[in-house]
């Protein structure tokens, strides 16, 4: 039986596999932390999306990775919880699912990341 974990949990991993099955290198997810960090807050939301629609264009970003960070970044702005900790919570999140998928060798298909779950995800990596 698969528990119910927080819609930003499935979306920072869906995110994380497909910049690991894209190729993104981990440069990458730690400068979305320093833009956070630099970033205006009242314009967090919009200084994000355009930093990562940027590294999308010069092929820094996987774009599905960047669809899940966004889709992420949108649901705190519905929940009204768009804070720079938020934020860097959401990412930190992302990262750490990134980092714990190193030496690993993913059986996940593309198509199918849509629909990972946090329990799926620690079975793609052996820990259930």
């Amino acid at each position: 039986m698969s528990m119910q974990y927080s819609p930003l949990t499935d979306l920072a991993i869906r995110g994380a596999i497909a910049a690991r099955l894209g190729g993104m290198k981990r440069a990458q997810v730690s400068k979305l932390l320093e833009v956070a960090w630099s970033a205006r807050e009242s314009e967090l939301f919009e200084e994000l999306s355009l930093y990562i629609a940027r590294q999308i264009s010069r092929r820094e970003f996987d774009r599905d990775a960047a669809r899940y960070l966004i889709m992420g970044l949108n649901e705190l702005r519905k929940q009204d919880k768009l804070s720079r900790e938020e934020v860097a919570r959401f990412i930190g999140l992302f990262r750490w699912a990134y980092d714990s998928m190193e030496g690993i060798r993913l059986r996940i298909r593309r198509e199918h990341i849509r629909n990972m779950t946090f329990d799926g995800f620690l079975r793609e990596i052996g820990l259930l």
